[in-house]
This record gives C-alpha cells, sequence and structure tokens, in this order.
C-alpha cells in the first residue's frame, strides 16, 4: 500500500485496505462530521454514541478501524480499548482516540 503525498487528494476507501469504520463518540455534532467527512471517501461507516454500544458492534460486526472518544457515558473509550484488545487483539492495533 503507497502513501499518498500530503499534497495530494486524500485517499478513497477504494485505495486502502480499510473499508468499514465505527465511529464512537456521545457528541451528536462529531460524530456526524466525522461520518458526513469518511463516506465521502466511500468509507461505510457506523455511529454509537458509548463503549457498551460500541463493544456490541465489534462482536456483532467485523470493523477494520475504530475511532473513538475518550470520555462517554456507560463505558469510557479506555475501558472499550481494553476490552477491544482482549476480544479482537488486531483490532485493537486499529484504535484511534478522537477526542475534542
Amino acid at each position: 500500500m503507497a502513501l499518498s503525498p500530503l499534497t495530494s487528494d486524500p485517499l478513497l476507501a477504494s485505495e486502502l485496505e480499510i473499508k468499514n469504520i465505527l465511529v464512537v463518540d456521545d457528541n451528536a455534532e462529531v460524530a456526524n462530521m466525522l461520518k458526513i467527512l469518511l463516506e465521502s471517501r466511500d468509507f461505510v461507516v457506523t455511529v454509537v454514541e458509548d463503549g457498551l454500544s460500541a463493544l456490541k458492534e465489534v462482536m456483532d460486526l467485523n470493523y477494520d478501524v475504530i475511532l473513538c472518544d475518550i470520555e462517554m457515558p456507560n463505558m469510557p473509550g479506555d475501558m472499550l480499548f481494553l476490552a477491544v484488545q482482549k476480544l479482537k487483539p488486531a483490532l485493537a492495533k486499529r484504535f484511534i482516540f478522537v477526542t475534542g
């Protein structure tokens, strides 16, 4: 996989091995902004608002990347990461914290 130079257009999902992204954020505006941005690049995006919902998604479906807020109700992002690390270690390597 070749990396895109910083001066070129952002890569499309079709150019990467990454397709399905789980966005976990209790801030609907942030989650929606990420969803719109990623879908404009042809990624398939699922949004959930807390760690428990995300854990269910991770168990039920296959995701390539998780973008996760840290402070959330029910299960914070760091606890979700630890659960994913135990259940799906390969996915834990593609777990990205995003917070604002």
